[in-house]
């Protein structure tokens, strides 16, 4: 494009390469952006995901019982998911 507005003489033509170019690398620009704004928006949710986790690991407390009378017993298990997947759920 730059070596285009070298050859060319009239100024209209000049004017409306430049504005080519410069629509040209805005676009590029705005681009990489959006990428660097969508990789901010996952590392953000990962790092809510590890607080969440490390208080939910916090107020976390065995009690163990000294007596079982009615002989029933329950299970609970918790699981993580990795990041993406998780993403993934929240985003769709």
């Amino acid at each position: 494009m730059t070596s285009l507005q070298a050859l060319v003489t009239e100024q209209t033509l000049t004017l409306l390469l430049t504005l080519a170019k410069e629509t040209l690398i805005t676009s590029f620009h705005s681009v990489n952006l959006h990428t660097d704004n969508l990789s901010l928006l996952i590392q953000k949710s990962q790092l809510q995901q590890q607080v969440t986790q490390v208080i939910t690991d916090a107020n976390k407390e065995f009690v163990e019982a000294a007596e079982c009378n009615d002989s029933q017993l329950s299970i609970t298990k918790t699981f993580t998911l990795a990041p993406v997947y998780s993403y993934y759920i929240r985003k769709y």
